[in-house]
């Protein structure tokens, strides 16, 4: 395991580059397959965006500004992280949006804002992945769906389908789930129409209401709830996530039309699903690597590896076994399709 501290300090071969928006995505929602493949001999680095602190007027509540801007414990915890993968990673440093917005409101937001400052930003990534590209050689580029449409996880996202609609694209590239939002079935629907896709494989949403999954979203929703200060807080924020969630099932089922990510291009999703079954503990080692983000880290621990037992058995996998998904994407001219 090695940190990497500039673009320029990349002197080796990557087969595979992972892109995690914030300290913890990649190791939460990859950490299987991250194994899996340094287990098998592959060389992989972890690039981690938005790692910068800048001045804020932030007026995000106590709780968030107590842990979230802790930044000098979250990178220790970050490096820990990665010695329990024993994977090589490099911080770009840019400020994650609770910086860059006074309101913390919007850091989640429907659709990908075109915003000056977001195009500005959205360019400034799409150049450094190219050069992370260029100097790892690596054959695949890995980065999130951005299922929960946190607007640094939709940037990362844009700026990939931008790198793929580059002419050639330098590197093949997989788009992952970012958890724990996959495990609502309507934002994974929602993120899929939103984006133009077609053809993306998706069982019907009501599949996704079998009798055991409920409990693994209440899990779920305990976990996005975070460190609840009081019993009333914590029953709030589970109505306010479940409300959430039902609002985006009515917007997929009933209001939404289609937006495309790269204009005049058709967009289509094929899955591949991951057996991390074998490297699960070590995953699960590296995910409790971040105690900021977690309340009570023994009992989470039982309910991550609840929550995840329940989703790879939803998407297929055996009882007892452990799956991540990914999503390959084909380009194709819309004008190319239309009779």
């Amino acid at each position: 395991m090695m940190q990497l501290k500039l673009l320029d300090d990349i002197t080796q071969h990557y087969d595979h580059v992972y892109i995690s928006p914030h300290f913890d995505d990649a190791v939460v929602s990859c950490g299987g397959r991250i194994v899996d493949q340094i287990t098998a001999g592959y060389s992989v680095l972890v690039v981690t965006v938005f790692t910068g602190v800048a001045a804020t007027k932030n007026r995000a509540p106590k709780r968030t500004r107590r842990f979230i801007f802790d930044y000098r414990r979250r990178r220790k915890e970050d490096a820990a992280a990665m010695a329990a993968l024993g994977v090589d990673f490099l911080w770009l440093g840019y400020p994650e949006i609770l910086f860059r917005n006074r309101c913390s409101m919007f850091r989640y937001w429907p659709c990908y804002r075109h915003t000056p400052a977001n195009g500005a930003l959205c360019a400034s990534l799409v150049s450094g992945l190219k050069n992370v590209c260029r100097k790892t050689r690596c054959k695949y580029l890995v980065l999130p769906l951005a299922v929960g449409q946190h607007m640094d996880h939709q940037l990362v996202f844009q700026a990939g389908m931008d790198l793929l609609g580059s002419a050639p694209p330098p590197c093949q590239v997989l788009f992952y789930e970012d958890c724990p939002y996959m495990l609502f079935p309507y934002m994974l629907c929602y993120r899929m129409k939103i984006t133009g896709g077609y053809h993306c494989g998706l069982p019907d949403t009501n599949e996704f209401l079998k009798a055991s999954y409920p409990s693994a979203r209440k899990d779920a929703i305990d976990l996005l709830a975070g460190r609840p200060e009081s019993k009333l807080r914590s029953m709030l924020l589970r109505a306010v996530s479940a409300l959430f969630i039902l609002i985006f099932g009515f917007y997929t089922q009933h209001l939404m039309k289609a937006r495309k990510s790269l204009p005049g291009k058709r967009v289509f999703f094929s899955q591949e699903h991951c057996d991390v079954s074998r490297h699960f503990e070590r995953k699960l080692n590296a995910i409790m690597a971040y105690p900021s983000q977690l309340d009570r880290p023994v009992l989470q621990r039982q309910q991550i590896r609840k929550i995840l037992g329940a989703y790879s058995e939803f998407i297929g996998a055996p009882k007892n076994s452990f799956y991540e998904r990914y999503w390959r994407v084909k380009l194709e001219s819309a004008h190319e399709l239309d009779p």
